[in-house]
């Protein structure tokens, strides 16, 4: 065996590590989801790269996913093509049934970040775990549409590879395997990490040394005599107020207590009502006396909007947006557009322009009873 191999029991360790990290990777996942995913059974082995090549049965997209565990390193996930598109097709609010499989640029961008959230919980328990910083870095996702001719990503080097093939669950909706491809110098130091962590671990307690012979005899003695009956409880003392000089159980004639001194004469309380004198005129002049109604609130600033028309969209349709996108208002053409003061409807009108800028000339005002009760809805502070 050379120093580029695995044995039985460093591959165990490997998969028990990955184990721990795609436990909480897929917690992440089924978060992001908000469907029930599970990550587990991996399985570890070595391939050389012409068989690393060839490993991929069908169309997969790669993810490629930078990491620091002691030096930098690449680690590379396969998902098959289907998987993506159902994964980011319940990203995007679908339910996980897209129209096709057809993997474009949106949806590349939605499994590198979906890839992302799982692999930095990850990096995190492996940190928590074996008190070892292990870091990652945006990763980048592109299509294999040869599985039979892989090209492996430079940042992984010459070989040979760890592979960890994992089974991967989103509930009621997906049931496939996905593989992550490491450089073998990265997946030794994931092993030497659970190795030091164990080495670390404080030994188990010996059990306690067996009694001597003498001691165990001693015992069987002990519990072959019989035991004593108990001892007569003492006499009953004699209670502290008794002359002592007195035969016992004779009453006494109990002491008289000390006269209390004579309790100070009682101050006669004299309660009577409260007299208020009469309110006279304020001191001093009144600022907002004469002022009435909307006279205080009068140089309160207000925003003013002009409203062209509103709209409702689907988070999909909105990423779909591009340049030449139209956006179909609920307002048909010609019709006026309206004036709100801090979000209160209070006049229609026509847009013209004014020099260079927009300006909007009000034919229509809502009636004096409908904007003052739009003016008390508004917050001013």
């Amino acid at each position: 065996m050379t120093d580029l191999e695995l044995n039985g029991d460093e591959l165990a360790i490997l998969e028990d590590v990955c184990a721990t990290a795609m436990r909480a990777g897929a917690t992440t996942l089924s978060i992001l989801l908000n469907q029930q995913v599970t990550v587990s059974s991996p399985t570890a082995q070595v391939l050389d790269s012409d068989a690393v090549s060839r490993f991929l049965q069908e169309p997969s997209v790669m993810v490629e996913m930078p990491m620091t565990i002691g030096e930098p390193a690449t680690s590379v996930f396969f998902f098959g093509q289907a998987d993506t598109a159902r994964i980011t097709d319940l990203m995007m609010g679908g339910e996980g049934s897209p129209p096709d499989t057809v993997i474009d640029d949106l949806r590349l961008s939605a499994i590198s970040e979906a890839v992302n959230q799982m692999m930095g919980m990850a990096s995190n328990a492996l940190t928590t775990t074996y008190g070892t910083k292990v870091e990652v870095s945006p990763p980048q996702a592109s299509v294999v549409d040869a599985p039979d001719a892989l090209a492996i990503p430079a940042g992984l080097g010459d070989g040979p590879f760890a592979v960890v093939t994992y089974l991967f669950a989103i509930e009621g909706l997906v049931e496939s395997q996905i593989s992550q491809l490491m450089p073998l110098p990265a997946a030794l130091n994931l092993i030497e990490l659970a190795k030091s962590k164990q080495a670390k671990a404080p030994a188990p307690a010996p059990p306690p040394p067996p009694a001597p012979a003498s001691a165990s005899l001693a015992a069987d003695l002990l519990a072959s005599i019989p035991q004593m009956a108990p001892a007569a409880p003492p006499p009953p003392s004699m209670p502290p107020d008794l002359d002592p000089s007195v035969p016992y159980g004779i009453p006494q004639a109990p002491v008289a207590p000390p006269p209390l001194p004579p309790s100070p004469p009682q101050r006669e309380i004299v309660a009577q009502s409260v007299q208020f004198g009469p309110l006279g005129a304020p001191v001093g002049p009144a600022p907002f006396a004469a002022a009435s109604g909307l006279d205080l609130i009068m140089d309160v600033p207000l925003r003013v909007t002009v409203e062209l028309g509103r709209t409702r969209m689907q988070i999909r349709d909105v990423l779909e947006l591009g340049k030449g996108s139209v956006v179909e208002l609920d307002k048909l053409a010609g019709e006026p557009v309206d004036l709100l003061v801090n979000g209160k409807l209070i006049a229609r009108g026509e847009v013209v322009v004014i020099d260079e800028n927009f300006g909007i000339r009000v034919t229509d005002i809502v009636s004096p009873a409908e904007r003052v009760t739009g003016f008390r809805g508004i917050g001013l502070s």
